[in-house]
């Protein structure tokens, strides 16, 4: 049953990412996953109840996927550089041309604007922030300990930093005139910024 869920989920926020909020019908989603209606109306009783879930399980996916991507026995560039490669898996499909980028930044715009207008997704999102804050700031001080990052420099400064580095550089990615991954277009801002902070 929980496999059923969790598969409906993920078409849907597959769906949701590929169009908006608004465009997408309970019929494409019903369609995505394979399901008879009974079925997939066992589980979610409409587009609003399984967005907003759908939601919420991506922010959970993309907060275990942090912090399983962080290892002690790495440096802290190297697990910064798997945490990325991680998240950005949707945009590494080299099939993807440039207009399906946009569309795909479109929606995921479209995403954070329902969130914020979501009183469940927009509590959900500041938690997911503040948590991601935090254990940022916990990757920057064994980092600091283990010599490998500047200690003159605040953890908190660090992580926000990072984050916003992370964030400004997904919205700008898809009006990049180069046609790469967006891995490999990270990476080299990561590279920039780590070269200013590392010891």
């Amino acid at each position: 049953m929980k496999d059923t869920q969790k598969h409906i989920l993920e078409t849907s926020l597959q769906k949701f990412l590929e169009k908006s909020y608004k465009e997408v019908t309970l019929k494409e989603l019903v369609e995505a996953s394979g399901l008879s209606k009974g079925a997939f109306y066992h589980y979610f009783s409409s587009k609003e109840e399984l967005y907003q879930k759908a939601v919420e399980s991506y922010i959970d996916y993309m907060y275990e996927t942090m912090v399983n991507a962080f290892d002690q026995e790495k440096s802290f560039r190297k697990n910064l550089e798997f945490m990325l490669h991680s998240f950005q898996a949707m945009y590494d499909d080299e099939e993807v041309d440039k207009a399906s980028r946009h569309k795909q930044f479109n929606s995921y715009i479209d995403l954070v604007r329902q969130s914020m207008q979501n009183p469940v997704l927009n509590k959900k999102m500041h938690q997911f922030m503040k948590r991601i804050e935090v254990k940022l700031m916990e990757f920057v001080q064994v980092a600091q300990f283990n010599g490998q990052i500047r200690q003159d420099l605040q953890p908190k400064s660090i992580a926000l930093q990072l984050m916003i580095l992370i964030e400004g550089a997904n919205l700008f990615y898809p009006f990049q005139e180069e046609d790469r991954p967006i891995t490999d277009f990270m990476t080299e801002i990561l590279d920039q910024y780590l070269a200013l902070i590392e010891n």
